[in-house]
């Protein structure tokens, strides 16, 4: 299905009108009718009208489920949060207030990201010349690599040796 026809279907999905599909997408009304009227089209959208149904029954049955830990956790929840607040303001411990303050921000989807690192040392062996001046140059790259890890490093540190600099002397 074209991006254009789509965007048809998701307004039609909505509810909108031929003429308001046309003004929301700047297509002339002809060419949204054009699109409505193609068989792909109309069994896409009846598909995406049973998925639909499918997915409002479904949440209304989880609704109407007599699940008794989940309607007192549903009770609860608002409580809970209410407590995490007074927490994060009023705890003598700062630790406290931290992990309170931290909990309220995941809970609203701020969690802090994880930075992952992962540096690996790969070897190439080409017995072309051309293979020679690829390894030639990856060398050069890597000592341009440590040697200006090593300098930003040392900046500031006067004349201590950076732990760039030490790994460079093992690489030589």
């Amino acid at each position: 299905m074209l991006p254009r026809h789509k965007l048809v279907l998701r307004y039609d999905l909505l509810g909108k009108s031929k003429s308001q599909i046309a003004s929301l997408t700047g297509y002339m009304p002809s060419t949204v009718e054009n699109i409505k009227s193609r068989k792909y089209y109309k069994a896409k959208k009846k598909k995406m009208e049973n998925k639909i149904d499918r997915k409002f029954i479904e949440k209304a049955a989880e609704d109407f489920v007599d699940d008794p830990v989940r309607a007192q956790l549903e009770e609860s929840k608002s409580r809970a949060m209410e407590l995490l607040v007074l927490m994060a303001e009023n705890a003598e411990s700062e630790n406290v207030k931290l992990k309170a303050i931290r909990d309220i921000l995941d809970r609203a989807g701020y969690k802090p990201t994880k930075e992952i690192k992962q540096e690996t040392d790969m070897k190439i062996s080409l017995d072309d010349r051309l293979g020679e001046g690829v390894s030639e140059a990856l060398n050069d790259l890597k000592q341009i690599r440590n040697s200006s890890q090593s300098s930003s490093k040392s900046k500031g540190k006067g004349k201590s040796k950076g732990k760039g600099e030490k790994e460079e002397k093992e690489d030589e």
